[in-house]
């Protein structure tokens, strides 16, 4: 690619300021010599193009590079708000409906009150466990038998 550049900026150069042999003309109204168009090092210039181009293209990328690490940043934050959101909603729902559930048992003891046949039931069981007692007793003294 640079010996095509070089061809061009060559054709371009002969054409206007230079003679078949690479030596500047002097203008016939003053005797200060015209620079060479085409640089006297060829190599070096077509290197320091590269280079320039090079520093160019990585400047370029670095700017992307840089936006895209500083999107993700913030992608990051905003996925640690959203958890912290979530949780913190989640939290809320759970106590709003722990309330909801502890008014509707309050509500329902409220109501029902204490059954009448509580007391009734108390004495029931107690005789009955009199009772299995006693049976039990009777097991133990025919077993000994």
């Amino acid at each position: 690619t640079s010996s095509v550049l070089w061809a061009h900026l060559l054709r371009k150069g002969n054409a206007h300021s230079t003679t078949s042999t690479g030596t500047p003309q002097y203008s016939s109204s003053s005797d200060v010599p015209i620079p060479p168009l085409m640089p006297q090092d060829k190599h070096g210039t077509s290197t320091r193009i590269l280079l320039h181009d090079t520093q160019a293209n990585l400047q370029k990328f670095g700017e992307r590079v840089e936006h895209l690490t500083s999107a993700v940043d913030d992608a990051k934050q905003e996925i640690v708000v959203v958890k912290k959101l979530f949780r913190d909603e989640h939290e809320n729902m759970m106590g709003e409906i722990l309330d909801l559930v502890n008014r509707c048992q309050s509500e329902i003891r409220k109501s029902i009150g204490k059954p009448a046949q509580v007391e009734e039931m108390n004495r029931h069981h107690q005789n009955v466990l009199v009772r299995l007692e006693g049976l039990d007793k009777r097991l133990d003294a025919i077993q000994m038998v």
